[in-house]
């Protein structure tokens, strides 16, 4: 029966026949980076009218090469960040649970299937950031899987942690710089330190620091060009100076203001053929030589504002993202440059001109995050890969147990029958 039992034990290196069937079959072919909105949708804008002929979007949705439309689904309320960790689209925002299965205000997609990040967070999450490989998570929330974290916390892929006392009010964006992670708020202090609205992380030294004066009033983005941390906001003034809803921070913590700023809230920011683009819902912008018209969006070159050609009527632009050379703007807006664009838009550089993507979401998007995905699998795929090996062990396996059945009791009589070489022979 040895002899039996060696012959069936695989090689060091080697799968079983079946393993390596079902590997084939449910193998992913490698994903491309995809451009990923979140937001408080549900559909896309049909062809007759705004509501008729939608298709559920479930608050997350991926914008094809050709501009159509595809989701996961299965979230029950919106999503107020995105961003790319570990192979996966992290979610968070004011949702419970994804395909009717708990998943608290935070979760991550594969491509494939959903999962959760523990326990998640005991309130709405409001902004995503990744710096070393781990990732920040920062909203309304006290507790992160148990654990006292007052409205920031990190996960490292495998377990939450806390980062010091954390901040004593909302933590709305976020944004690696300069070796730390800096974080925008409601707060007036982190970690016990003052802070006004602004503040670093040092995860080497897991402590917090101010970021001299701060602001006065909510940021609402940051982005990093260069040597500069962009923060764009509710606020008119920064470290100390008159900064009317944008500003900067350079690698010594200094601050800059950008000419006088825009005339109102700046929501959303992100870089453009070099140049910093800022979206919101101001009309004007001032480099310091008087205001030009600029109606939701502008851009800053480092040292003047300037429009795009056209502009965005009727409301805000809330979200930014660049993707193979386009710009994309998400917000309340129905008309872009005398056209009906409905709540998304893209730019293109070459021809100078906005067009809508798709056929337009029913409402505006909030965040965006571009990430390498695989390919979604086609159900019949996804049955054949867990059905067929079940079929293969229930007809199959009654054969190969008959077979091994007599195989080894013909090797025990063969073995009974052989003559015993150990036994003395008589003279």
């Amino acid at each position: 029966m040895a002899a039996v039992r060696r012959a069936w034990r695989p090689r060091p290196g080697t799968v079983p026949q079946l393993l390596i069937f079902v590997a084939v079959l449910g193998h992913l072919a490698a994903g491309e980076f995809a451009l990923w909105a979140g937001g408080s949708f549900q559909m896309f804008v049909g062809e007759e009218t705004f509501y008729e002929r939608s298709t559920d979007l479930s608050y997350v949705v991926k914008i094809n090469s050709d501009s159509s439309f595809s989701s996961p689904g299965g979230l029950n309320n919106a999503v107020n960040a995105l961003v790319g960790y570990q192979g996966k689209l992290i979610l968070g925002g004011y949702f419970t649970t994804t395909n009717g299965r708990s998943a608290l205000y935070i979760t991550a997609y594969d491509g494939r299937i959903w999962s959760t990040l523990g326990a998640g967070v005991d309130q709405p999450v409001r902004t995503l950031a990744v710096m070393d490989d781990v990732l920040y998570v920062g909203g309304w929330f006290q507790h992160a899987n148990g654990l006292s974290a007052r409205h920031i916390a990190s996960w490292n892929g495998n377990e939450w942690r806390t980062l010091g006392q954390g901040c004593d009010d909302l933590v709305t964006t976020m944004a690696a710089f300069n070796g730390e992670l800096y974080v925008g708020g409601l707060f007036t202090s982190a970690g016990g330190v003052a802070a006004s609205r602004v503040a670093r992380w040092n995860p080497y030294q897991y402590s917090w620091s101010d970021v001299g004066a701060g602001v006065d009033g909510q940021p609402m983005a940051m982005h990093v060009i260069g040597d500069l941390l962009y923060i764009g906001g509710e606020f008119n003034t920064a470290g100390g100076m008159s900064a009317n809803y944008t500003a900067a921070i350079d690698r010594a913590n200094q601050w800059h203001k950008l000419g006088v700023g825009t005339s109102a809230d700046v929501y959303a920011l992100t870089s453009y053929k070099g140049e910093l683009v800022v979206g919101g819902r101001f009309g004007s912008a001032n480099s310091g030589s008087g205001w030009i018209t600029c109606r939701c969006l502008c851009r800053w070159n480092g040292s003047s504002w300037a429009a795009f050609p056209g502009g965005i009527f009727g409301g805000t632009v809330s979200a930014l993202a660049v993707f193979n050379n386009t710009l994309y703007a998400s917000g309340l807006f129905t008309e872009v440059d005398t056209s009906s664009i409905k709540h998304l838009a893209a730019f293109n550089a070459q021809s100078s001109q906005w067009y809508q993507v798709g056929s337009g979401l029913e409402k505006f998007a909030i965040t965006f995050a571009i990430v390498d995905l695989p390919p979604e699998v086609d159900s019949t795929v996804v049955r054949l890969t867990f059905i067929i090996p079940e079929v293969i062990l229930l007809f199959v396996g009654p054969i190969v147990f008959i077979l091994l059945l007599f195989f080894s009791l013909v090797y025990s009589q063969s073995s009974s029958r052989s003559p015993n070489l150990n036994r003395t022979i008589p003279p």
